[in-house]
């Protein structure tokens, strides 16, 4: 299996379908691209999503992202949302939840309307 950058797959996916960062009507769009890091909005008007999924899952069957993965991330009436973004492994998943949790028990959240309930609740 051939092994490729975030880099390599973004652009690949930037050249699959067409892409460019403009705004104009009836185009698929890179949306936000930061740190090899993207989020792609396709349109649906030009891409369907039986047609996003088979275009990807043609060029990922014998590719892997190194330390990254393809996701569809979001359907809407317009857009088809395809992200490339790291993987976390699962330590650093680990470590992330467990930040937020002392985030929560310490009240950091509450304003964001998570609530832990406490004794004195």
């Amino acid at each position: 299996m051939k092994q490729i950058t975030r880099r390599e797959a973004i652009e690949a996916i930037k050249e699959m379908f067409e892409t460019n960062t403009g705004r104009e009507d009836n185009v698929s769009r890179l949306f936000e691209e930061e740190n090899d890091n993207a989020t792609f909005m396709l349109d649906k008007r030009k891409y369907e999503r039986g047609e996003i999924i088979e275009k990807l899952s043609e060029y990922f069957k014998n590719v892997s992202i190194i330390d990254g993965h393809c996701r569809i991330a979001g359907i809407t009436f317009v857009f088809t949302t395809v992200k490339v973004e790291e993987r976390l492994r699962r330590e650093d998943k680990r470590e992330a939840d467990n930040k937020k949790l002392m985030q929560a028990i310490n009240g950091e959240l509450a304003k964001d309307g998570l609530h832990i309930p406490t004794e004195e609740d």
